[in-house]
């Protein structure tokens, strides 16, 4: 199966083993769901974007990646898949990925594309979930960044949405 490394990062769900399960409602899907999360929320900080924009502007050159978030599967932690489970007419089933609707999804793969680009962010590189930018003070430097970014994705199998990447690069018009 494509997607990341579970050993790079997985999926875990914060489960409080003194509750016990409840028989919940059943849903209609088809219109969504409304209502409480009984999730706890992850308190991983995601970057402010007007921060990352206002650290491009002295930029020569920037180049824009967009990632697969539903190709870059993040793995469900093994012994959490159980706690996943769902019934329907065809079937018992469960999560073998993290379902990117879940409350914490984005915090998830956040510390993904943190881990995977620690040494280049704020440096060469600056990324917001799914969304990379690779950077170039000197437009002498870009193709080298851009050698460096490629070869991160291409180690930890991280696919790009070739439609929404400008991999050419623009001037930075910012003042």
């Amino acid at each position: 199966m494509p997607g990341i490394d579970p050993n790079i990062v997985c999926h875990r769900l914060h489960v409080n083993h003194a509750s016990k399960p409840v028989v919940q409602k059943r849903r209609n899907f088809a219109f969504g769901m409304a209502g409480q999360h009984s999730c706890p929320n992850d308190n991983f900080p995601l970057p402010r974007i007007d921060q990352l924009v206002d650290s491009t502007s002295s930029n020569q050159l920037l180049s824009f990646m967009d990632a697969y978030s539903d190709y870059n599967q993040i793995m469900t932690y093994d012994d959490d898949k159980v706690k996943t489970s769902f019934i329907i007419e065809r079937g018992t089933y469960c999560y073998k990925v993290m379902p990117f609707g879940l409350k914490n999804a984005g915090a998830t793969y956040q510390r993904l594309v943190n881990k995977i680009f620690k040494d280049q962010i704020g440096k060469t590189m600056e990324v917001y979930e799914d969304d990379m930018l690779v950077k170039a003070p000197k437009r002498a430097d870009h193709l080298k960044n851009l050698a460096e970014a490629f070869s991160l994705l291409r180690q930890y199998r991280m696919k790009l949405n070739p439609s929404k990447c400008i991999l050419t690069g623009r001037a930075a018009t910012l003042n």
